[in-house]
């Protein structure tokens, strides 16, 4: 309801349903009216992937496909399609109470946690609607996989089922899902090495294992080749190579973009305790301190290859916030919690007033 209510602030449900599908002509809803059968728009993608708006073009065809079928389904209603996008985006919530309870924490904190996450700007303001709310609820899905296997001295199906899935989902609609390939590998030899554990890189080889099964399903069952998406994308995103080369006054600066803008919708009050680490109370053995460490690591690698170029981080890497939260998960002070909460509330509340966004 905080989240609902929060981009209802923007003033209208034009501003905070429909804006982005009937405002615009590069959305990807702007392809969905197109399709005249989903399969055919599947098998004929990278044939077509050069002509579709600005961003279906460098995203997989699921990106697309996924508000077709929530627009059918809802018979052709763009209102429809927008209540179906966030009913389907605020389904991050049960993998992230799932997280939460993975470190066995006590039902008040918890929610406090869980307060604290629909508060953070970055949640609150694209959790609606959003194409990318929708990969922070697969990704979720990955995490609490992930954070299974990584407790594991044995293959667990269980920890194996759900990274794959979420893995794979998260990669049917957008090729940031090789973050999580990033941190998967490095948190595998991390532990291989510091904590003597090979179940872990033995689970996430299984895993990447069912991937390529399924990628190939992909290819025998509906003619779409992901590799090759993933590469044209690439190009399309970077016609003239690495900006760093031809462009590195505005790579440099874009990179910088990139990461200010996450830290800004982060809260300010959230940003400012991690200038005062010691109330996190974080023990470097512990996952909750090297794993976040990981995923920020692994943002950077991509950052660094040219990845986002225009910005938009904030909503493009929503993904990486879920991380940043498990920081809070040893903080014995409730007040800390609580301002961190505030702070965020109040900062959420002036940005959904007077800003302007657009997804």
């Amino acid at each position: 309801m905080l989240i609902i209510f929060g981009n209802l602030a923007q003033g209208s449900i034009h501003q905070t349903f429909l804006r982005s599908f009937l405002d615009t002509d590069f959305q990807y809803f702007h392809d969905v009216v197109k399709i005249k059968n989903g399969y055919t728009f599947i098998s004929s993608y990278n044939e077509i992937q050069d002509t579709l708006t600005m961003h279906a073009k460098t995203h997989p065809p699921f990106a697309v496909w996924i508000q077709y079928i929530i627009y059918k389904i809802f018979n052709e209603s763009v209102l429809g399609l927008a209540i179906g996008m966030s009913i389907l985006s605020l389904c991050s919530f049960f993998p992230l109470v799932k997280i939460i309870d993975f470190f066995k924490i006590e039902n008040s904190k918890r929610n406090i946690l869980l307060l604290i996450f629909a508060l953070i700007p970055a949640v609150n303001i694209y959790s609606i609607v959003s194409i990318d709310a929708v990969f922070l609820f697969f990704s979720l899905i990955f995490l609490y996989g992930m954070l299974i296997i990584s407790r594991s001295n044995y293959i667990n199906i269980k920890g194996i089922l759900l990274t794959f899935i979420g893995f794979s989902l998260a990669n049917s609609i957008s090729f940031s899902g090789t973050f999580f390939a990033c941190v998967a590998a490095i948190l595998s030899i991390y532990q291989l090495i510091i904590e003597k554990n090979k179940y872990t890189i033995i689970n996430f080889i299984i895993v990447g294992i069912l991937f390529l099964f399924y990628i190939l399903l992909l290819q025998l069952i509906l003619d779409y080749n992901h590799i090759e998406a993933f590469f044209n994308a690439s190009k399309l995103e970077n016609p003239n190579g690495f900006r760093g080369f031809h462009q590195p006054i505005v790579y440099l600066f874009t990179r910088l973009e990139n990461i200010s803008e996450i830290l800004l919708f982060l809260s300010f009050g959230f940003f400012a305790y991690l200038f005062t680490p010691k109330v996190f109370n974080l023990k470097k053995n512990e996952i909750n301190f090297y794993l976040p460490i990981i995923a920020f690591l692994s943002l950077m690698l991509m950052f660094l290859t040219g990845a986002y170029g225009t910005g938009e981080t904030a909503r493009a890497c929503l993904y990486l916030y879920p991380y940043i939260l498990l920081l809070l998960i040893n903080v014995k002070e409730v007040n800390v919690l609580k301002n961190i909460a505030y702070i965020a509330l109040l900062q959420t509340f002036v940005m959904q007033l007077i800003g302007d966004y657009f997804w």
